[in-house]
């Protein structure tokens, strides 16, 4: 595996992005969310510390940032092999593997960019017009975590691209899978409970009593759910909308919530380097 061909498309994809004006366009969605939610939060107008504005933020960053990294991904390969470049840029000094590897780099990159200048910008206004300066190494934190959850749907949509015979396909398979994680996958989970007899209302005021052991983990079998329980433990949030946040057992933990992301990241990343290697094109 040659590391300059990696770095050659990386740069090139990257370029040809960040001059595109939907990046900035991103960044400033991003950035008028957390300044919005911090104005107008739960407690009256005026800017609230980064704390509660990352509270109010994390289920809004659920929604957003997996169609955003689905979008970004969805058509990098299926684009490539529909125009009939791909064979053209193969025919060049580059593996598959380099070439996918740099159109990944590429695309993470630009989510990166696009999270911290929104988010980063928005924590400066924030921090001036709330008066608040003690926070900046949690928010820090919350950025990375963001990024790391936006990666998972990266990755998936880089599986949906590489999979996909037409571009319409890979934006509905895409789709799917934002709807799948975002809303299905939750009632399914409240469905669970509710058969496991656990009593919901309780578990939301914090009374965990008689809850069995295995619906903890349960929170890593979505990666929004393990974000979520994150950035709470980042900040070590205990309340959400006037819920209470019930105690957890302690192997839930901000590593091993990191650690499983990561391996959320990784898991639909691999899956599709293996079939763009197999694919014929």
């Amino acid at each position: 595996m040659d590391f300059h061909g990696i770095y050659a498309v990386s740069k090139k994809e990257y370029r040809d992005y960040i001059r595109n004006r939907w990046f900035m366009t991103l960044a400033l969605i991003f950035f008028l969310l957390a300044v919005v939610t911090s104005y107008f939060g739960t407690s009256g107008m005026g800017f609230k510390g980064l704390e509660e504005t990352v509270a109010a933020m994390m289920s809004l960053n659920s929604f957003l940032i997996p169609i955003v990294a689905i979008m970004m991904g969805h058509g990098v390969i299926i684009n490539e092999r529909e125009k009939g470049s791909i064979h053209i840029l193969l025919s060049h000094p580059l593996t598959r593997l380099e070439l996918f590897l740099g159109k990944y780099f590429a695309m993470s990159l630009l989510l990166f960019t696009t999270l911290f200048l929104g988010f980063g910008g928005a924590a400066a206004v924030i921090s001036v017009g709330g008066g608040e300066h003690s926070s900046w190494l949690h928010y820090i934190h919350f950025l990375f975590s963001t990024f790391l959850m936006g990666m998972v749907f990266l990755g998936f949509s880089f599986l949906v691209s590489t999979i996909a015979e037409r571009k319409s396909t890979a934006i509905g398979g895409g789709i799917f899978i934002w709807f799948f994680f975002t809303m299905i996958m939750g009632l399914l989970f409240l469905g669970i409970l509710s058969i496991a007899g656990v009593d919901y209302e309780a578990l939301l005021r914090g009374d965990i009593s008689g809850m069995p052991e295995w619906i903890w983990k349960m929170l890593f079998i979505s990666p929004l759910d393990t974000y979520q329980t994150n950035v709470a433990l980042i900040y070590n949030i205990k309340n959400f909308f006037g819920y209470e946040t019930p105690s957890i057992p302690s192997y839930i933990s901000i590593w091993s919530t990191s650690l499983v992301l990561l391996i959320w990241a990784l898991a639909p990343t691999f899956l599709a380097i293996r079939v763009f290697l197999k694919k014929d094109l």
